[in-house]
């Protein structure tokens, strides 16, 4: 019998949704379906789980789960799920990325328009009612995005669905990767990161976190970037040295950031972030949407298709290398 746990969604329509599509594939297969409603049931369930779909695999489910052959995780990131008795174990691992990428395209062209129109201008003249000096401050300050150009560290189905978005309103996009390979845009290896970077008006961080993304926009690089470019972060936090960002924000070094991500997350209320005028910012949404469990669903129940006839999954995270 092959039994199946989802912690995931605790959502009784996402529930439904879920069990109807296992039961059309498992039609005719000794089977059973759990949807724990705490974590102490959860470890209970998963002593005989085949298969868990959860949003992080917590050491005690995996050690819970002796019969455990692959866990679907729905995000993208798999950090938090990826400790060493899973990474060295034969189980596998799946995830959620694709889903993420239209919303954190189109928010990373909503917060360049928000910072190049100076639509902070428009939110203070709401606030103090002064007309002049808001029209005078957007009138001198506004400028096009066309035509600038934008480096992308990080070139995965985020930042192709990036470079999609931002070139149809012509900025010309160029990017760095591990594994750099023929695409529509050049496409450099990450060893080359300082060397290009100043080169560039725009600069788009959607890296996924391992131990070599951590600190990859280091001092050196940000210090290394053109002056009055604009930086934007929706990859980690800790992808960027945080305090040398704020310190070439505030000498204006940096024109401007987008940041969706911070190095400590949820952000602490007297983060001096929060003063800079120059930072557009959101609590880490990009990649989130309301049918965002829906899609979850979908993709697992595609590969679950797969899985049952024998067939390679989609999404399959490399252990080794951490997405």
């Amino acid at each position: 019998m092959i039994t199946i746990v989802s912690f995931g969604s605790h959502n009784p329509e996402r529930q439904v949704e879920l069990k109807a599509g296992i039961e059309k594939l498992m039609t005719g297969k000794s089977h059973a379906l759990l949807f724990p409603a705490n974590e102490k049931a959860l470890l209970d369930a998963a002593r005989d789980a085949e298969i868990i779909l959860t949003w992080r695999l917590t050491e005690a489910m995996f050690h819970a789960a002796r019969r455990l052959k692959w866990v679907h995780i729905g995000n993208a990131g798999v950090e938090k799920s990826l400790f060493p008795a899973v990474a060295e174990s034969d189980v596998l691992m799946t995830n959620a990325r694709g889903i993420h990428g239209a919303y954190m395209a189109e928010w990373t062209l909503g917060a360049l328009y928000y910072l190049a129109q100076r639509f902070s201008e428009a939110e203070a003249w709401r606030c103090d009612h002064e007309w002049k000096p808001r029209k005078d401050a957007m009138t001198q300050d506004r400028f096009l995005l066309e035509g600038k150009r934008a480096l992308l560290i990080g070139y995965g189905s985020v930042g192709r669905a990036i470079a999609q978005k931002l070139a149809a309103v012509g900025i010309l996009c160029e990017a760095i990767a591990a594994q750099p390979r023929p695409a529509e845009i050049p496409v450099h290896a990450v060893e080359y990161l300082e060397k290009l970077i100043g080169q560039f008006d725009i600069v788009i961080v959607a890296v996924p976190f391992t131990p070599q993304t951590r600190g990859l926009v280091s001092r050196e690089v940000l210090c290394k970037m053109k002056p009055g470019a604009i930086l934007v972060n929706l990859a980690r936090g800790v992808a960027v040295d945080e305090a040398t960002m704020i310190k070439r924000l505030r000498n204006g070094r940096l024109a401007a950031a987008a940041l969706d991500v911070f190095t400590e997350e949820p952000l602490s209320q007297d983060s001096p972030l929060f003063d800079l005028p120059n930072v557009f910012m959101s609590p880490h949404i990009s990649g989130n949407f309301p049918d965002y469990t829906k899609k979850v669903h979908a993709g697992f129940l595609r590969n679950l298709e797969r899985y049952l006839n024998g067939q390679p999954l989609e999404n399959v995270v490399d252990k080794v290398r951490g997405y």
